[in-house]
C-alpha cells in the first residue's frame, strides 16, 4: 500500500493572496452570517459569524478562491 503524501494547496510556499479569495455567504439568500480570511504569507486565517436563526437553521459562512491558478496535480 503507497503511503499518503501531505500536499499543500494554499499557504506554504505558495503566499496566501487576499484578492484570490472571497465571501460565500449565506447573506446572498438573506441570511446574516459573514465570513472573512485573513492572509499572511504563509498562513490564512478564516472566521466570522454564523447565523443560524434567519434562515431557520440553514446558514452557511465560507470563502472560495477566485484566482486564476485553481488546478493542482494531486496524483501524489
Amino acid at each position: 500500500m503507497d503511503k499518503e503524501k501531505d500536499q499543500t494547496l494554499f499557504g506554504g510556499s505558495r503566499s496566501w493572496k487576499a484578492a484570490d479569495w472571497t465571501a460565500s455567504d449565506d447573506r446572498v439568500r438573506g441570511g446574516k452570517s459573514q465570513s472573512f480570511l485573513e492572509c499572511h504569507s504563509s498562513t490564512g486565517r478564516f472566521h466570522g459569524n454564523l447565523d443560524i436563526k434567519t434562515l431557520g437553521g440553514a446558514g452557511f459562512a465560507s470563502q472560495r478562491t477566485t484566482g486564476e491558478d485553481r488546478s493542482w496535480d494531486l496524483s501524489g
